[in-house]
């Protein structure tokens, strides 16, 4: 094709700006986008090569100074190349079929993690290669917001020992990484080595595609290279990392089924398929004679593996785990939702390729809940429910049949994994903590300090005026809380508590927060704060899970117990950390008065 001279990039400085925090949710998943385009482009080696260099201050450190992604695909022309720079204009846009669909991936990705973005592409040996960029840096090619033709720029030398012997290819380096997420180049594998071998699980495993981490110093020179492995969020995969479990593959296939149905695609009909896979653990992994499974290196990696993986075009998009509680027992079973690019509409697939936004706004809601949001008159019958939604508006049908049947087999899985563990274990432990101990406790402390007027509270004096009217008062403030976290606390009502405790996903640096419901004071723990694994989640193993390993337990509770001290070590150095004088006399009373409370909270016999 002709070249067109300069093409547009984007309307402005501040629409650049804006796309510049496009959502990515680390750089990882940035980098898949690249990764995307390598094996749509027929590569079967990609390499990640992080070019480092040495950060001269207090620590002499060695850090990411570029990032590049270089691929031995199909390469692209001269006019391709330009256009896949632009936005919306991206080659794979315009094929039927891969992962690629959109034509944002490579600029929308590349300058969500850094200021320059350089690209190098070939069809006749690297020496023939055409060169095109993004400066951010450049005020001139900002206020232009142009990418020029293609110029005949050498790729730089370090890349040659990847590419000498390859006919075609293409590089894409990133430079000026203000946004990159990690600095030291040991960081950038161990945060991506789960994610990457995830995302291209299939690609990895059957051997179409290598993917390497490789480390070079300023002079090219290689200072380390890693070999990703595929990562099986369904443990049916020989040669997936897994730990070392009693036998591989850990799972069996619980139910593996293909959905067909009949949907509008750019008007016309067109039949499309779901392939959903459910995968349990067999028996001789979950219960071991001699220890606890959840403590093995399999069960930690079988726990990280929470969810329901969500895979379009043999490409994962995500593990979301909204279809279940914090339980650890779910991490002993697994599903997948398979499809191809045509259901992108139905499921609502972001175009960058991190969810399905529609699939993820039902997977925690209940049937009622479903049929309520999508705004369908219920008959009461669910088959006569859905039969009428198929009529009506099929593609809305596709992702109800597809979200209730997963909710089924879910269902079905934990129920076989829960009767099969140990009765012993107390019914108690959950998600939402349910500790009866603790809040006994607490419930005598409110008790004790009520009858002092200096220390009544807020929900004291609404709770005499509620008198026995309190379980309908706190229900009507739980609004904004799921139905299972809803039905906890009013179980916890309903059994004369004061307080509650609950597990949830919180956007907050926080470790717990207090939420007052009326009379009723809940914590809510943020599962999403390293301080929950390490604390709570160690109890959650040790209860939940078949134990005759003293050992092991005695162990956990160590870890458990000096994480509890790292939590007042935290506190001290906070207050430490606190320079004025009024402030830190506020932490030293804060501190003081938590401590009366809780002393109250043992002033009686046990």
């Amino acid at each position: 094709m002709e070249m067109t001279g300069k093409c547009g990039f984007l309307g402005s400085k501040e629409a650049i700006t804006s796309l510049r925090s496009s959502g990515y949710k680390d750089t990882s998943m940035a980098m898949g986008e690249l990764i995307d385009n390598s094996i749509q482009a027929d590569s079967n080696t990609v390499w990640i090569v992080l070019c480092t260099d040495y950060n001269i201050g207090k620590r002499n450190t060695r850090r990411v100074v570029t990032a590049a992604v270089v691929d031995n695909g199909s390469g692209m022309d001269a006019y391709m190349l330009q256009k896949s720079l632009v936005l919306g204009e991206g080659n794979n846009r315009y094929q039927s079929k891969g992962m690629g669909k959109f034509g944002v991936g490579l600029p929308q990705s590349s300058i969500s993690q850094c200021k320059r973005t350089d690209v190098w592409s070939w069809t006749d040996g690297y020496s023939s290669s055409k060169h095109v960029y993004i400066d951010l840096n450049n005020e001139q090619w900002l206020n232009d917001a142009e990418i020029k033709e293609p110029d005949d720029e050498s790729i730089p030398s370090i890349y040659r020992q990847f590419v000498k012997e390859s006919k075609s290819g293409t590089i894409v380096q990133w430079s000026d990484l203000d946004h990159f997420s990690w600095k030291k180049p040991s960081t950038v594998y161990d945060k991506c080595e789960t994610l990457i071998g995830r995302m291209y699980r299939y690609w990895l495993n059957s051997g179409k595609v290598v993917i390497k981490l490789v480390i070079l110093d300023k002079n090219g020179n290689n200072e380390g290279e890693h070999e990703f492995r595929a990562v099986d969020p369904l443990f049916l995969m020989e040669n997936a990392k897994c730990g070392n479990p009693p036998e591989t593959p850990m799972f069996k296939i619980y139910k593996k089924m293909s959905l067909d149905y009949i949907i509008p695609v750019d008007g016309e009909t067109k039949n499309v398929s779901v392939d959903l896979t459910f995968s349990i653990a067999k028996d001789n992994v979950r219960i071991l004679d001699d220890g606890v499974a959840g403590f093995k290196d399999y069960g930690q990696i079988a726990r990280s593996c929470i969810g329901v993986s969500i895979v379009r075009e043999d490409r994962e998009l995500e593990l979301n785990a909204q279809w279940t509680s914090k339980d650890p027992r779910n991490r002993w079973w697994g599903a997948e939702i398979k499809f191809n690019r045509d259901l992108d509409e139905a499921f609502g697939v972001t175009n960058n390729k991190q969810a399905a936004n529609r699939i993820d706004e039902l997977a925690s809601k209940s049937y009622d809940e479903i049929i309520e949001l999508i705004d369908v008159e219920s008959t009461g019958d669910e088959d006569r429910d859905l039969k009428a939604l198929k009529e009506e508006n099929p593609e809305q049908y596709v992702l109800i049949d597809v979200v209730l049947t997963v909710k089924k087999y879910i269902r079905e899985m934990y129920s076989y994994i829960e009767k099969n563990t140990n009765k012993s274990k107390s019914s108690k432990a959950s998600r939402h903590g349910g500790d009866s101990t603790a809040l006994e406790k607490f419930d005598k402390m409110v008790d004790d300090r009520s009858k002092v007027v200096s220390t009544i509270s807020e929900s004291d004096d609404i709770a005499i005026e509620r008198g026995d009217n309190r379980e309908d008062a706190v229900r009507d403030a739980l609004v904004d809380y799921d139905e299972a976290d809803k039905e906890a606390v009013l179980r916890d009502v309903r059994d004369g508590h004061r307080g509650s405790l609950i597990v949830s996903e919180q956007d907050s640096s926080s470790f717990f927060n207090v939420d007052r419901k009326d009379t009723q004071m809940v914590v809510k723990l943020n599962s999403n704060h390293p301080m929950y694994e390490n604390l709570f989640g160690i109890f959650d193993d040790i209860i939940l899970e078949d134990s005759d390993d003293t050992e092991a337990i005695k162990i956990k509770a160590i870890d458990a117990f000096n994480t509890l001290k790292l939590v007042l070590l935290a506190w001290a150095r906070m207050e430490d950390e606190e320079r004025d004088p009024k402030r830190k006399t506020m932490y030293r009373k804060i501190r003081e008065k938590w401590g009366e409370i809780l002393e109250g909270s043992y002033s009686y016999d046990d």
